[in-house]
């Protein structure tokens, strides 16, 4: 059974031991999680396998991450930073508002339908058992961390305006959930949804333009 520990509220994306993160044995854990994850679901996933698959110790594993629940937090928070990495959300000295959120809108966007982000989505159905506490890891490891910097984001781009603060994290919601919307969740369904790079401009466009307006009206 799954259990949400303390450690895995870490920011910084770690129930992760003492070791360093940014050794070849921590990331090749961290491979060999994701693609038997991907293969034969998370639950049936044990923690000795993962350790034949990355060719470590079992007691290595051990002394990087805590148990599967820090090495699902792992995989879903590295294919976030691979995916939207921090300073995408830094707004630079002239640079206009909605150009840097054009840039958000790809990496979001992008990020959301790759099928890495989707699998890790289906995990979640998978089984009941413990099907909510999966669910939350996900929520704190992925969506709710990259609600936070766009609306770290919105709330600089406000300021640095000298506008009224209005309410960033509702902005950032609200941007986040128009930009995935149903292309999101037919992927996450199994269903097919397939843009062409045409379609995919217009969508970022439509919503980019639609908050640019919005918010600095």
């Amino acid at each position: 059974m799954l259990q949400r520990s303390a450690n895995t509220a870490d920011v910084n994306g770690s129930a992760f031991k003492g070791r360093p993160r940014n050794t070849p044995k921590h990331q090749a854990a961290i491979d060999a999680a994701r693609e038997l994850f991907a293969s034969d679901g998370l639950y049936a996933t044990s923690m000795d396998a993962i350790a034949q698959k990355a060719g470590v110790a079992k007691v290595t594993l051990y002394s990087h991450f805590e148990d599967k629940n820090a090495l699902y937090v792992a995989v879903v928070r590295q294919l976030g930073s691979r995916r939207v990495p921090g300073d995408v959300f830094e707004l630079q000295d002239k640079e206009t508002f909605s150009g840097r959120l054009s840039k958000i809108a790809e990496a979001v966007f992008d990020f959301s339908m790759a099928p890495e982000s989707t699998q890790l989505i289906r995990l979640l159905t998978g089984s009941e058992r413990s099907a909510s506490d999966l669910s939350q890891l996900f929520w704190d490891s992925g969506s709710d961390l990259l609600l936070s910097k766009l609306a770290a984001f919105f709330a600089q781009a406000w300021t640095r305006r000298k506008q009224e603060t209005h309410l960033p994290r509702k902005a950032a919601e609200l941007f986040y959930f128009s930009l995935i919307g149903e292309a999101f969740l037919r992927k996450a369904m199994g269903l097919p949804f397939d843009l062409t790079p045409l379609q995919r401009r217009e969508h970022l466009d439509s919503v980019v333009t639609l908050f640019t307006n919005e918010l600095h009206r």
